[in-house]
């Protein structure tokens, strides 16, 4: 499954707007993004799509030396069961 990204969206599928799966982010200052949003479609469901697009977004803020605020709660749920994990990019 490729996962691809755009204009602040990991997704997958053809195009971020009809996109089979995606988390969009947003940029707060200059070091920190915000994950503000996951969405899958019923036929991505419990496949784990929504933690490989965490995983993208992780590696995101690694190359580009940022934290991530987990506000929408898939994210912020994920990134506290795995807090050795994403503790180096979890503000």
């Amino acid at each position: 499954m490729e996962i691809k990204h755009e204009h602040r969206v990991f997704y997958v599928g053809e195009n971020a707007n009809e996109a089979l799966a995606k988390m969009t982010y947003s940029v707060a200052g200059e070091s920190s993004i915000i994950a503000d949003h996951t969405e899958l479609s019923d036929e991505l469901r419990g496949q784990g799509v929504g933690q490989k697009l965490l995983e993208h977004l992780v590696e995101f803020a690694h190359e580009n030396n940022d934290t991530i605020i987990p506000l929408f709660p898939f994210v912020k749920a994920e990134m506290y069961k795995g807090p050795e994990k994403y503790k180096d990019v979890r503000r």
